[in-house]
């Protein structure tokens, strides 16, 4: 027999001994110890293999959110198309076992739902404040968000008249409309009743009301604030 070959059968012979008997002496001294500090032991490495794996859950979390920010800022430079794309062109799934690809697919469903939530508040931007505050209620409602608890009574007793509309007739039946959703007769009609206490807009906050009245004040007109109740009985 080859002597080469001897000699490695007997190195590996002596690995498997040495292991064995190093394997031997740890059993018998985890055995040595008493029954309570087996269990404490043991309870110390369950405690250390719970924080490892508690560690890396918030790594990988932290190193998920990053590459999904990182490729819809590449999206957004090449377009989805072309990302999906190149990621034929390279392995996507690194040492770290995080698929580039999915990944991608994450990044591409959070820039729709952005370009939905753009959308959205594009659009309410366009609402009046009371139509701003009957939508959030729905959506409270339907369970869409947190309940909204109701706003105190000493809060939301305001009221808002329009005095005089200024310089500017056409400007502040512009801001009448935005403000009560009428429609431009109703608002005109408004408008023109200026100084008679016509109620402008009700059940509003202080804040609210003060917004208002500095809405109208840009372009030379004249709101006041009053208390619901007192305008309620003009």
């Amino acid at each position: 027999m080859n002597s080469k070959v001897v000699i490695k059968a007997r190195e590996e012979a002596e690995a498997i001994r040495k292991s064995a008997a190093a394997e031997g002496k740890q059993i018998l001294a985890f055995a040595d110890l008493n029954a309570d500090r087996r269990s404490t032991l043991v309870e110390a490495l369950d405690k250390l293999l719970a924080d490892i794996g508690t560690r890396l859950d918030q790594v990988r979390s932290q190193i998920r959110d990053n590459s999904v920010d990182r490729l819809k800022g590449i999206a957004g430079e090449f377009g989805i198309d072309a990302l999906f794309g190149a990621l034929r062109q390279v392995d996507t799934v690194v040492e770290t076992a995080i698929d580039l690809r999915s990944l991608a697919t994450d990044a591409a469903a959070e820039m729709k739902t952005d370009g939905k939530i753009e959308s959205i508040v594009g659009e309410m931007q366009t609402l009046n404040p009371k139509a701003v505050a009957n939508l959030f209620a729905r959506m409270s409602e339907a369970g869409v968000i947190p309940a909204i608890p109701a706003p105190k009574a000493e809060d939301s007793e305001f009221s808002v008249v329009l005095v005089g509309y200024g310089p500017n007739k056409i400007n502040c039946i512009k801001a009448v409309r935005e403000i009560t959703g009428l429609g431009l007769k109703e608002a005109k009609d408004l408008v023109d009743a200026a100084g008679s206490d016509k109620t402008l807009a009700a059940g509003l906050t202080r804040a609210e009301a003060e917004r208002i009245i500095e809405k109208f004040a840009e372009f030379g007109a004249t709101v006041e604030i009053a208390k619901a109740a007192a305008a309620a009985a003009a």
